[in-house]
């Protein structure tokens, strides 16, 4: 079972991230592939520690 604020923070972040989507200028197919390759880099790689992975992903 997961903690309500894991699932509070990934929440908020892919609303923030569709919200974005509707600003004019950015192209939402880059913003969610972005943001989807970022995730895939935090959850797999195993060379950093933690604190460089959360880094990296903003």
């Amino acid at each position: 079972m997961s903690e309500p604020s894991s699932a509070a923070s990934a929440a908020s972040a892919m609303a923030g991230v569709g919200l974005a989507m509707y600003l004019p200028g950015i192209d939402g197919n880059a913003l969610l592939g972005g943001f989807g390759g970022a995730i895939f880099f935090v959850v797999f790689a195993r060379d950093y520690n933690a604190l460089t992975r959360l880094g990296y992903l903003l």
